[in-house]
């Protein structure tokens, strides 16, 4: 059978899967006595899921397309210099998805009527708002670029007979349509299937290559070393990897527990009668999923430097792996994997974003007096919305759509000072935060256009977040 009979048919398991989950996670709620109806739909507070589920829903939310198409191609191109910054900034995220995670379960404790953690640490609506405007805005591009490369994925595997943009369409479909039904109990089901195929393939395809492709990992570095001693050592073939980048790179990834909103919204999800010990495990679990897979990637980027050196860009060396070393069915598989990492993604950021939308904006603005249950209505609608945006935004393919999908996480860093301080040291005046978020807005356009200069190869992000903390220091001084 050809590559693309193999996709069709490794696709419909997956998709079957991914049914079954959403069906088994809807039933759930109907097979228990009583109903806890929104908090339900949005906590999985009638089953709490357990670490191993947990860890498997915030690892494979982060492993986006990127990690397994993107990142091999960025290694191939820059080198080894990748692994610091990813792996000081997984010790370091582990350490902030445990420390905020135990303060939001503290904070949280006692509040049943709680669905989004924004009211433990925006005390005034107004910054709940601007909040989720910020992250919005930031996020959108990112899950408009997971859902074209979805596409040109499924374009790519059926031979071109099925257009990117039709197949981004019924990608979206799919993620949609689970999420809206299940809810965050079949988004985590679903994820754990994302997540454990998602590895697998990494590894396969990295273990084939290194015993495959060189003898072993031994054979393989002393090839490196002899051929490629530049991809070895920093700053890298490009001179990326400067001190700057390094430490920008780290500060960015160590910020994603606290500053992106499907990571936000999980840690209502831990059961806060044995939270300190889930917590423990899940975040352990976290930094193992990504130091794994990165080991995986590693000979995929840093060996197809070797075996295949003249590709004109990084991008295309995973396809030139798997058509090198992989059969048709497996060569497939890792397509599909491809696609369960950015639907994972994907799906966990169209959830949290209708989640913390209803809670902290619809009900403060239009109906501040709706029940609890009510909130999925316009949670739902929005989730659509943002599908359809980023929909749009995913097939413009502009320049300005690529730039800002690489600001993703740079432009929510400025917010993390507002989760940390407001867990912490929260403001007595209530609008404090909302004039640091405006503040640090206009301090990142700054830095990020005419004042780069100063930012001396640093992410602008890193300045405005600063900003940010020194405007939130300050007030916490005055009072």
């Amino acid at each position: 059978m050809t590559t693309q009979s193999w996709v069709i048919i490794w696709f419909f398991v997956y998709l079957a899967l991914l049914v079954g989950f959403t069906i088994l996670a809807k039933r759930l709620n109907r097979t228990r006595p009583g109903n806890l109806g929104v908090s339900d739909f949005f906590l999985s507070s009638g089953f709490p899921l357990g670490p191993l589920l947990m860890t498997f829903t915030f690892g494979a939310t982060l492993m986006s397309a990127f990690f397994i198409v993107g990142l091999p191609g960025f290694i191939y191109t820059h080198g080894l210099g990748t692994w610091p910054y990813i792996l000081f900034g997984d010790i370091i995220g582990m350490f902030f998805l445990y420390r905020v995670g135990l303060k939001i379960l503290e904070r949280a404790k006692g509040r049943e009527d709680l669905i989004s953690p924004l009211q433990l640490f925006c005390p005034h609506p107004l910054t709940r708002i601007l909040f989720v405007l910020v992250i919005s805005f930031f996020i959108l591009p990112y899950l408009g670029v997971q859902i074209s490369g979805v596409g040109k994925i499924f374009s790519s595997a059926s031979g071109n007979a099925l257009s990117a943009t039709y197949a981004s369409a019924f990608m979206l479909l799919i993620v949609s349509v689970y999420s809206l039904i299940s809810g965050f109990r079949g988004i985590a089901l679903t994820d754990t299937v994302q997540g454990i195929l998602l590895l697998s393939v990494v590894a396969i395809l990295g273990l084939t290559i290194v015993f495959k492709g060189f003898g072993g990992p031994v054979d393989m570095m002393a090839n490196i070393q002899n051929t490629r001693p530049d991809l070895l050592v920093l700053p890298g073939p490009k001179s990326l990897f400067t001190v700057p980048f390094l430490l920008s790179g780290i500060i960015l990834f160590a910020s994603i527990p606290i500053t992106q909103p499907q990571f936000l919204t999980r840690y209502l999800v831990i059961d806060s009668q044995d939270g300190q010990r889930q917590l423990k495990q899940i975040s352990i679990g976290f930094a193992t999923m990504i130091v794994v897979g990165t080991i995986f990637v590693l000979p995929i980027g840093l060996g197809g430097a070797v075996l295949a050196p003249d590709l004109k860009s990084g991008d295309l060396i995973v396809g030139e792996m798997l058509t090198r070393f992989l059969p048709d069915c497996l060569v497939a598989l890792f397509m599909v994997g491809a696609m369960a990492a950015a639907m994972s993604t994907a799906d966990s950021i169209l959830f949290s974003t209708g989640q913390i939308f209803s809670s902290d904006v619809f009900r403060t603005v239009v109906k501040k007096d709706l029940s609890h249950e009510s909130l999925r209505i316009p949670a739902r609608i929005f989730m659509i919305l943002v599908a359809c945006i980023a929909f749009l935004l995913g097939t413009l393919n502009s320049d300005l759509i690529v730039s800002l999908s690489r600001l993703t996480f740079s432009g929510c860093l400025l917010l993390a000072p507002i989760v940390i301080f407001g867990l912490w040291k929260p403001a007595r005046r209530k609008l404090v935060p909302t004039i640091a978020i405006g503040v640090s807005l206009i301090a990142y356009a700054l830095f990020s256009s005419g004042l780069k200069v100063i930012c001396y190869g640093f992410d602008p992000g890193i300045f405005a977040a600063a900003i940010c903390c020194v405007v939130l220091s300050l007030a916490a001084c005055r009072t």
